[in-house]
């Protein structure tokens, strides 16, 4: 199994795993318009013909859906794939395709999204390439990708605990990540206690982390 088809194997045992969907500022109307930003106006959306790389459990699909496009098209590689029918069997625009990134056939569409996914992405350059085919001339590919910057705290402690979690069954990893969501939840409530809202990533814990619901935080 090469790398690609690793990470395919992996997220598809993710979203088995906790692919469920929950009310929650994880699954908002407001989170989707916070990830984007200035970029767009996502009421641009109505009307047209819009994909989504990496559809992963559904949650930016049903984002997407609530603008009203005249055809959605959601692309997932992995075994998660039955959690996504699940997940959206009740968007009556919406097609789904069991493909990767690199291999989806799609033509003249206006806008393709890919939201946190093409880091994830073993040499993405064949699945970029196919989202450049895939547009009208005028069509716009938004992609939203990790940062470095402002986040170096976080990466670091990744770094560490991914020493210890690669080699962890899933299992595990599951409990290991609802016990830490809980430690996370904690700082952000003593930070507010305790108005020390200059601590490292208060702001996010707070206004972001922590109105998400239990599962989506695990």
């Amino acid at each position: 199994m090469n790398r690609r088809q690793q990470t395919i194997h992996d997220f598809g045992n993710q979203w088995k795993i906790h692919g469920r969907l929950n009310p929650s500022h994880w699954t908002s109307i407001e989170m989707f318009v916070d990830y984007l930003a200035r970029l767009m106006d996502p009421h641009e959306l109505k009307g047209r013909n819009v994909l989504e790389v990496g559809s992963g459990s559904g949650r930016i699909l049903r984002m997407l859906s609530a603008f009203h496009p005249a055809e959605l098209i959601g692309v997932e590689p992995s075994a998660g794939f039955e959690v996504l029918k699940q997940n959206t069997s009740d968007l009556n625009n919406l097609k789904l395709m069991k493909e990767t990134g690199s291999s989806f056939v799609a033509h003249e569409l206006d806008y393709i999204f890919s939201l946190g996914v093409i880091h994830h992405i073993p040499e993405p350059e064949s699945t970029v390439q196919n989202v450049y085919n895939s547009l009208k001339v005028n069509g716009k590919f938004v992609i939203w990708v990790y940062g470095y910057e402002g986040n170096q705290i976080y990466i670091t402690l990744y770094k560490l605990l991914s020493l210890i979690t690669k080699k962890m069954k899933d299992s595990q990893l599951d409990k290991l990540s609802d016990f830490l969501q809980k430690i996370v939840v904690g700082y952000g409530v003593i930070s507010k206690k305790l108005f020390l809202s200059k601590l490292p990533m208060s702001d996010y814990i707070l206004n972001v982390f922590s109105p998400c619901g239990a599962l989506e935080r695990k």
